[in-house]
């Protein structure tokens, strides 16, 4: 099913559906007039075979369940029809075979001009969601879901989950 992501806009700003209909471009009256944003969207594809490959990101024992990357069209593309940008992956990871716990990988692009640091945030809120969702699936109804699944931040050393 596919994410939504949604921005509150502040009390000094209004917005009119009317506008935002206006020529497939997000628009908005705040107190310096008329002000049209491009309409952008953020979305996440399952990754290609092999995206996450075992030789060189896998440790031993360790198994790859989804790996997906996120993309944004570009600002003057806003149906995405010629070029789309990699935001983001994502993987979820078994730390083995064996083991219960699933770690929650995500790496941004290397490529620059993506939009800044907010739009690439954009794209791994909705990698997160997506492998968080899947690892949902895997237990319904079940607290185990919540309790087996692991986000790291920092590097590998931190203590910081």
């Amino acid at each position: 099913p596919p994410f939504t992501l949604t921005f509150q806009i502040s009390s000094s700003t209004v917005a009119t559906p009317a506008l935002q209909q206006h020529n497939k471009r997000t628009s908005m009256i705040s107190r310096r007039g008329l002000v049209r944003l491009n309409s952008l969207r953020v979305w996440v594809e399952e990754a290609e075979p092999g995206f996450v490959d075992e030789e060189e990101n896998l440790e031993e024992g360790e198994i790859c369940c989804r790996s997906v990357k996120a993309f944004a069209n570009h600002p003057d593309d806003p149906d995405g029809n010629h070029s789309n940008r990699l935001l983001c992956a994502g993987a979820l990871v078994q730390r083995n075979c064996h083991s219960e716990f699933f770690d929650a990988w995500t790496a941004d692009a290397l490529e620059v001009d993506l939009g800044g640091p907010n739009l690439q945030l954009q794209g791994a809120m909705k990698v997160l969601d997506d492998l968080f969702l899947h690892h949902l699936r895997q237990y319904p109804g079940q607290v185990k879901a919540l309790q087996t699944f692991v986000l790291r931040c920092g590097d590998l050393e931190s203590e910081e989950t």
